[in-house]
């Protein structure tokens, strides 16, 4: 039957009053019932009146299903004395009043202080909910006051319930069973009575502060939760009353029966956040031609060198972006310096839009490393009071300083630095680092992060008003809450901005770096012995930048293309939306520029394929197998590392815990497409877990759709010539037989417990080089052995350490390897398009890897300590670096 669209919004989003005599009174101001429902074609939200006041007492879906039923206090106000007032400390003013529009509904109540409550409690509050057509609903609580006071917390939800309360913590939300309770503020915090521990997210850096206890539950009862903030002082309002509005409080439910608390508020993210694209751009801090601001360094020495070779392969650059060191003080804060290395900023931005880029810019709100002294003689104020211990806290120690944001004047010179390179420059992109949102200038330090928190928010909302798609980058000072997504495009991922891991042993240092990232996200995202995961996909964080430079080139210059391949490909398959390159355009050679454009290509046009990137494995900092997956739309890109040499098997989850939304008992098949392109013979299931074999040092992508497998088998190769080995104290003996045939590798790696260098020779001729690295408690060496094809090895060996280390005669543990990629039958393929979707590029189209262990934790002596070995001499020369 086909109603009017006005009649079908009616009967959707109509408010259905229990008791009321007639429709027509129902649709009026006020209705002297005992229960009000608000209700859309998802949920239905119940409050009922008791004792002259109205309680949510019950919640659930539209056709009465998921039901969850609630003890409801409403609000809780606390002031500074512990003092404490809930919905039982008043009545209700009336009736309440309601509101309707085609798509969104409203009721609200207010209520007075009954006689005999402390007066101290505030006069009057009013609650407000909002449905609009979605399975989730707000609400507020204002509280009238008078100009001058203040309370110290105010809970917008707090209420029990007769189900198990889940997560909860900074920017958290609280779970009961598949309903999701959150504040549309990333700063809210929430607890609850069922066992509640703060998630010990994995931040290396967090701008963290003393709640002085005053986050704890008061008066706890079974199974309670609350959502809560700290106002501090009334307002001056709209209206010219004087008073606190509260942040909004939000709950909802998934739109599908089945899916969990996880998959609703995932939904509402997606709805509420800002959007967001991919943004592949290029950052000045590391290279010290483009730290020069002018058209013959900026543009025409890296940014048009940079673009060709990218535009060779299809990738186009997004923005070039100055770091710290473009500004200045003058009059005002973030004045652009102008001299013989800093031409005005809109020139440069004229040029890049001109040739299809942006310009993107570095700013800390609050002024961190700055001109300081500057900043104070033009009159701005420094966050820190003279009597204030800084040492108190790690990110507040050491030589930063930085100004008081809620200074007027600092505030509005602030604002009219962002009008200026937004709206005059053209500024698309902003990277906003130091996010204190601290000063010691207020009531203590949970009100002063949130009056900072709101002063911030809406210089954001001000750069979204200026220009609604610039990208916004919010690094140091961050948290994993997923309502900064309202504000943000992305998060940091609160490590170092550059780091390398020597946690698990390695011979490349970009594996190093990759270890670094992955195992941070391990620790917050994959490990349930440290925390629960927070409801946010990994691609909404910045992991800082793939970086080659001279300054941080993360290689010691002896890496394969692989190698290079590997870490970018590792960098761009976590989905991340800010790609960042920190480069020296000199160190890059074609083969190098080929893999970065193609990968950045394919991540380009995958990008909406990769938006919900799930972390599942292990933890590479102990060699486990890993990856990230990123289901959309009954599709997924996986991606698999193994950074250990030994091949190993991953389950990865086929279900709601990787965000898959699809039927179970479904079909699915999967197509590698990188390191080389082909489909899988594996028939996958929907709702079981997909077991896969990654073989030792690889990193692998898998499409996967809907389907059956086409292949019978998969491309494996020939198992390597069995090698022999044997140890006797302080020597070692390998037989290994090379094969008379091609390979792209063919290495023995050598690994030992200990800082000590391998010295072999290979049928008695010493050999003079390898590549080695180490980790003090470990150290690798490999050897190239292709130039032996066709010939049987005896290879001889002793350990020798350094002359500062330990005594030798040592006993430690010994490895030995050999790995291979040995060609297949495989077809060629060119890596231009598959399935009109670009790929990474393939490396190894035609070799498969292979591993074959030939010692294995053998106990061996070092023979002798010298420091003329390669090793000695690589770690001699990092220290004069």
């Amino acid at each position: 039957m086909n109603r009017p669209f006005a009649f079908r919004c009616f009967v959707i989003l109509c408010v259905t009053i229990a008791s009321c005599s007639s429709l027509t009174n129902a649709l009026s101001g006020a209705c002297a019932a005992d229960s009000i429902s608000l209700t859309n074609e998802h949920i239905r939200v119940v409050l009922t009146r008791s004792d002259n006041v109205w309680k949510m007492t019950r919640i659930a879906r539209a056709d009465g299903s998921e039901s969850l039923l609630l003890d409801n206090d409403e609000f809780e106000i606390l002031l500074f004395d512990d003092s404490r007032f809930t919905i039982a400390d008043y009545e209700a003013a009336g009736t309440p009043t309601r509101s309707q529009t085609v798509d969104r509904q409203t009721v609200e109540v207010t209520y007075d202080r009954r006689a005999g409550t402390n007066e101290r409690a505030p006069e009057r509050v009013q609650v407000t909910y909002t449905l609009g057509p979605n399975p989730w609903m707000h609400k507020a609580v204002r509280l009238n006051l008078n100009d001058g006071d203040r309370i110290d917390r105010l809970a917008v939800q707090r209420f029990s319930t007769d189900a198990k309360i889940e997560l909860g913590g900074r920017g958290q939300p609280l779970n009961i069973e598949n309903w999701w309770f959150g504040g549309d503020y990333p700063c809210f915090y929430s607890r609850h009575t069922d066992g509640f521990r703060n998630p010990d997210f994995y931040y290396r850096w967090d701008y963290m502060i003393d709640l002085e206890g005053r986050d704890r539950i008061l008066e706890p009862r079974e199974h309670l939760g609350t959502i809560f903030h700290y106002p501090g002082f009334a307002r001056k309002q709209e209206d010219g009353s004087w008073g606190i509005l509260s942040k909004d409080a939000v709950f909802g439910i998934s739109a599908t029966k089945g899916d969990n608390a996880e998959l609703g508020l995932l939904d509402y993210v997606n709805a509420a956040r800002k959007p967001t694209r991919s943004y592949l751009h290029f950052n000045n801090w590391y290279s010290n031609e483009a730290r020069k601001l002018t058209k013959e360094s900026f543009i025409e020495k890296t940014y048009r060198p940079m673009v060709r070779q990218l535009r060779k392969h299809g990738a186009n650059l997004d923005g070039m972006v100055p770091d710290h060191g473009w500004e200045t003080i003058g009059t005002r804060i973030y004045e652009p310096q102008l001299n013989a290395t800093h031409e005005p900023l809109s020139v440069l931005r004229k040029i890049l839009k001109e040739d299809g880029s942006g310009l993107g810019i570095w700013i800390a709100l609050d002024g961190t490393n700055q001109r300081f002294d500057e900043g104070l003689r033009i009159g701005y104020e420094s966050a820190y009071g003279d009597d204030f211990d800084r040492s108190q806290f790690r990110w507040m120690g050491g030589n930063k300083l930085y100004y008081n944001i809620l200074q007027p004047r600092y505030f509005n010179d602030v604002k009219k630095a962002l009008r200026f390179l937004i709206a005059e420059v053209g500024v698309d992109y902003i990277k906003h680092d130091f996010n204190h949102n601290f000063t010691s200038r207020h009531l203590s330090q949970r009100h002063a992060r949130e009056a900072c928190l709101d002063a911030t928010l809406e210089l954001l909302a001000y750069e979204r008003e200026l220009n609604p798609e610039i990208f916004i980058n919010y690094t140091n000072g961050a948290w994993f809450s997923p309502f900064w997504l309202q504000h943000v495009d992305c998060l940091w991922m609160m490590t170092g901005d550059s780091g390398g891991s020597s946690d698990w042993p390695h011979i490349s240092l970009r594996d190093g770096a990759t270890t670094y990232r992955c195992k941070y996200f391990f620790q917050s995202f994959n490990n349930p012995e440290r925390c629960p995961r927070p409801t946010i996909p990994i691609a909404n964080f910045m992991t800082h930048g793939i970086l080659l430079s001279h300054r941080k080139p993360f290689t010691d210059f002896e890496d394969t293309l692989r190698d290079w391949s590997d870490y970018v490909v590792m960098y761009m398959a976590r989905g991340t939306t800010l790609k960042e390159l920190y480069l020296d355009l000199d160190l890059l050679d074609d083969d190098h520029w080929k893999v970065l454009a193609t990968t950045s290509r394919w991540a380009e046009l995958n990008q909406d394929r990769l938006l919900n990137t799930v972390y599942v494995g292990g933890d590479p900092a102990k060699g486990q197998a890993y990856g990230y997956i990123s289901w959309v739309d009954g599709k997924a890109i996986l991606t698999v590392r193994n950074p250990d040499r030994r091949a190993q098997v991953i389950d990865v989850p086929f279900d709601e815990r990787v965000f898959f939304r699809g039927e179970k008992h479904t079909s699915y098949r999967a197509r590698v497409i990188y390191p080389f392109v082909e489909k899988m013979p594996w028939r996958l299931t929907s709702g079981k877990d997909i077991t896969i074999e990654a073989a030792g040092d690889t990193v692998t992508i898998y499409e996967l759709d809907p389907g059956v497998p086409t292949a019978s088998m998969a491309l494996t190769p020939d198992p390597l010539p069995a090698a022999t080995a044997t140890v006797e104290d302080q020597s070692f003996r390998f037989g290994i037989q090379v094969p008379d045939e091609e390979f792209l590798r063919y290495d023995l790696y050598l690994q030992s417990s200990t800082t000590a260098d391998t010295v072999i020779t290979i049928n008695g001729v010493p050999v003079t080089k390898h590549r080695v690295n180490t980790g003090g408690r470990w150290t690798a060496g490999l050897y190239d052995l292709r130039k032996f094809r066709g010939r049987t090895l005896t290879i001889e060996g002793q350990l020798i350490g350094l002359p500062s280390d330990e005594p030798e005669g040592r006993e430690v543990k010994a490895d030995a390897w050999i790995i291979a990629d040995r060609r297949v039958d495989a077809p060629k393929h060119d890596g231009a398009v598959h399935d009109k979707a670009d790929l990474p590029f393939l490396i190894s189209q035609q070799h498969r890897r292979i591993t074959q262990q030939i010692l294995n934790a053998a106990n061996i002596s070092v023979a002798a300590n010298s420091d003329l070995t390669p090793l000695a001499q690589k770690l001699a020369r990092a220290r004069k670096k």
